[in-house]
C-alpha cells in the first residue's frame, strides 16, 4: 500500500498521505482515503490521515472553496476549477471523519482517547457541522452554507 501514498507539506510539516488518481491527480482525497482506511486495520495511516483532518478542518465561510466552520476538507491540494477551489466540495467527509474517530477507538483505544483529549474541539464542531446542515431530519449540503452561489463541481 506504499505505493498509493504521497508527501504533502501543510503548515511546515511533511505529511505522508495516500493519493488518488495517479498519473493524473497526485492528490489526497478524503473521502477515499478515510473509506479506504475504514476497511483495513492500518492504525498508522488512520492516525495520520485523522491528524491532517484535522490540521485542515474548516475555520470560516469561504464562497471560493466551499469551506465552512467544522467542514472536513474533500482534496488536497485545493484545485482551481472553473474559477473555484474544490478543497472541501463535498458533504460526506465530515461524517466519514467522524467514522475515523470510531475507527481509530475500534483499533486502538488508548491511542484513540489521546486523539479525542488533543481534538476534543475538532471532533465537536464537526459534529456541530453536521447538526447545522440537518433540516427536517435529513442532511443538507449547498453552497449557500459557505457564502456560495455554487461550487466549481456539480458533484465530488
Amino acid at each position: 500500500m506504499e505505493i498509493l501514498k504521497s508527501k504533502f507539506e501543510f503548515q511546515n510539516q511533511m505529511h505522508e498521505l495516500f493519493v488518488a488518481g495517479l498519473p493524473h491527480f497526485n492528490s489526497n482525497f478524503n473521502r477515499d482515503a478515510i473509506y479506504s482506511l475504514l476497511l483495513v486495520d492500518d492504525i498508522e495511516s488512520l492516525a495520520t490521515q485523522q491528524e491532517f483532518c484535522v490540521a485542515l478542518q474548516g475555520k470560516k465561510l469561504n464562497p471560493y472553496n466551499g469551506e465552512d466552520e467544522g467542514k472536513i476538507f474533500h482534496e488536497f491540494p485545493d484545485v482551481e476549477m472553473n474559477g473555484k477551489g474544490t478543497m472541501y466540495y463535498a458533504g460526506d467527509t465530515t461524517a466519514l471523519f467522524l467514522l475515523g474517530v470510531a475507527k481509530y477507538l475500534k483499533l486502538d483505544k488508548s491511542k484513540a482517547e489521546e486523539f479525542i483529549k488533543k481534538h476534543e474541539l475538532a471532533i465537536h464542531s464537526a459534529a456541530k457541522y453536521i447538526i447545522n446542515h440537518i433540516q427536517k431530519g435529513v442532511f443538507i449540503e449547498d453552497p449557500s452554507f459557505s457564502g456560495a452561489e455554487d461550487y466549481s463541481l456539480k458533484v465530488t
